[in-house]
């Protein structure tokens, strides 16, 4: 299921010449990778006694195992047996073991296919923030702990639960995803100015900035920026007093990944910022 509402997507109504500034992309543990939203909608099947009545996350880091958990009760009110859904990372993907109307396992290797899995579960809906489709979930220890939490439900921008994080002594890799995913304009928009800061050892740390779409997983990735060289003080890597100025006024296509990679260095803190336009077809 492909995503539609994060939150640096989002441009809101007034002039589409202005500039969005979105950020900042902090350490892994500040970036959550997964936003999820509940809604109570009866499931094909079920007895009309039944109603499910709540929904909650849950990772485990040592376990590889992420877990939804969706509480009933009976018209009465009285408690029914949660029904349990269960997604192990693993080397490949394996879809659930049983009908959905009941609890079920199955396996992922990516985060996409972990977002895919969960949004089979009919009343959630699960999109990836701030992460690469591709980023392997199959680690017993890049990903933190999240603690049983409630899945909040409704349609507005304020009920939606935004979790899984990296850790940042493993990952040493932080990810942002911008865009401005105009549909009659297939998601381009002009990169005004990127900048930022790190602290830290940044001897091996790179600067990225590339293409991923869901309807062009397993493509050759469109670079922006590819191994930019970080600097601990602030540094534009787009924009007029940057290395990559000609790149300033093109179009580029969303939704895009922006990648701070420590490499082998320890970064203790990283501030970047992004300036956006919208940019229209044909004008």
């Amino acid at each position: 299921m492909k995503q539609m509402n994060a939150d640096n997507f989002r441009y809101g109504n007034g002039n589409l010449g202005g500039v969005a500034t979105v950020g900042p992309l902090g350490l892994p543990a500040t970036m959550p990778m997964l936003q999820l939203r509940w809604q109570p909608v009866p499931f094909p099947g079920e007895g009309v006694g039944e109603r499910r009545v709540g929904a909650t996350f849950q990772h485990v880091n040592a376990t590889k195992k992420t877990t939804v958990t969706i509480s009933r009760e009976n018209f009465s009110g009285t408690a029914l047996a949660d029904l349990v859904f269960v997604v192990t990372g693993a080397a490949a993907k394996v879809p659930w073991d049983d009908a959905l109307s009941d609890s079920a396992d199955a396996s992922a290797s990516t985060i996409v296919e972990l977002m895919d899995l969960l949004n089979e579960i009919v009343g959630l809906n699960v999109e990836v923030l701030n992460a690469p489709y591709n980023l392997s979930i199959n680690s017993a220890t890049a990903l933190a702990d999240v603690t049983e939490v409630d899945i909040p439900y409704g349609v507005g921008p304020e009920t939606v639960l935004k979790t899984m994080f990296g850790v940042n002594s493993v990952t040493n890799t932080s990810y942002m995803r911008v865009g401005l995913p105009e549909v009659f304009d297939a998601g381009h928009f002009k990169l005004v100015k990127v900048d930022g800061t790190c602290g830290g050892t940044v001897t091996s740390s790179k600067f990225s900035i590339y293409r991923d779409n869901y309807a062009e997983q397993g493509e050759t990735a469109e670079y922006v920026i590819k191994d930019e060289i970080l600097t601990e003080a602030r540094k534009v890597y787009i924009g007029a007093d940057s290395n990559v100025s000609a790149a300033m006024l093109q179009s580029v296509r969303g939704s895009l990944i922006v990648e701070v990679d420590g490499g082998s260095s320890t970064l203790t803190a990283m501030d970047f910022r992004f300036q956006l336009i919208n940019d229209q077809l044909g004008s």
